[in-house]
């Protein structure tokens, strides 16, 4: 029988530096099982990063992961929950044989039925597109089973994603599914794949994750306000957006003040409020009340050019 293991929160470098350790450990022999990276939901290990939010989101739920063990990679002053197996940082061999090894050779108890992971996949894809701008490795991709029938790339560094469907399929299918996460070299991307602007994925996932609440970071009972106006006609957006922008582009408002504003309620508010930030529209905290600038006035004429042009393109504000 094979033995799953998963991250969640862990840095590229990391990750990467992980998959190897494992697959290594593996083929040689030093571990008695035989190790292969999968999705938390499958894992019989998790490891997580303790500075990630993602991270700190599943060790927060992880009766979401009743088969697994987690163990957290902690740095020198970093303090993980006593119930929770600890990997040292730098990742070093020795000590992932160890993990596993403990993983493996621990005595298994009947485990109850597992219940859905969507919240903390959904919370580790937010991650990968929050750090995207972070990321230095030009031959990093992520490869994301499970938002579509064949995989979706993303390539931070690049700035883009790969796929074959449109964002307003994905928008329909990602709710009710499972997600898995593969770092990758960019040549394993399928040369007939479709080159995005990351911008729409990370606004629709931030969208998306508006029912289940607030992204981790991002303090509930702070002002809030926009950075930037967003690049609407970029973006996966509909005109409930645009109401809310222009509320918050005008003053700072906490999240409930927002809502009542607009007159939006507060899933399509806090969805807005996600999206803005991994698109890195949003500034939060202690802010000045000074208004956004945005973007100047479309006139009649090219308004109803654009309109012409969206309503061919099958383009529709609901």
């Amino acid at each position: 029988m094979a033995f799953g293991i998963a991250q969640i929160g862990l840095r590229p470098a990391d990750d990467k530096r992980l998959r190897t350790m494992v697959g290594m450990a593996t083929i040689t022999g030093v571990v008695s099982k035989q190790w292969r990276m999968c999705s938390p939901a499958e894992a019989d290990l998790v490891v997580v990063g303790l500075d990630d939010p993602a991270g700190q989101a599943a060790l927060r739920n992880r009766s979401a992961y009743p088969q697994a063990t987690f163990a957290a990679l902690v740095g020198a002053t970093d303090e993980a929950p006593a119930d929770c197996l600890k990997l040292r940082w730098p990742i070093r061999t020795e000590e992932v044989v160890e993990l596993l090894k403990k993983v493996q050779d621990a005595p298994k108890t009947a485990a109850p039925s597992a219940k859905s992971t969507i919240e903390g996949d959904a919370l580790q894809l937010a991650s990968i597109l929050r750090h995207a701008s972070a990321e230095r490795d030009p031959d990093l991709v992520w490869r994301v089973k499970g938002l579509a029938h064949q995989p979706l790339y993303i390539a931070p560094l690049a700035r883009q994603f790969f796929c074959q469907l449109p964002l307003a399929r994905l928008r329909s299918m990602a709710p009710d599914m499972e997600l898995s996460f593969e770092t990758l070299k960019r040549s394993a991307v399928p040369d007939d794949l479709i080159a995005r602007p990351l911008i729409g994925l990370q606004w629709l996932v931030g969208d998306m994750i508006g029912p289940m609440g607030l992204l981790p970071w991002i303090p509930p009972d702070t002002p809030l306000r926009l950075r930037t106006w967003p690049n609407f006609p970029a973006l996966p957006h509909d005109a409930r957006h645009r109401r809310i922008a222009a509320v918050l582009a005008k003053s700072v408002n906490s999240l409930h003040e927002l809502a009542e504003l607009s007159g939006m309620d507060i899933d399509t508010v806090r969805g807005f409020v996600n999206a803005s930030s991994l698109c890195g529209y949003l500034a939060s905290g202690v802010v000045s009340r000074a208004p956004v600038a945005k973007r100047p006035a479309v006139s009649s004429t090219r308004a109803s050019l654009f309109s012409r042009l969206r309503s061919a393109l099958g383009i529709q504000e609901r």
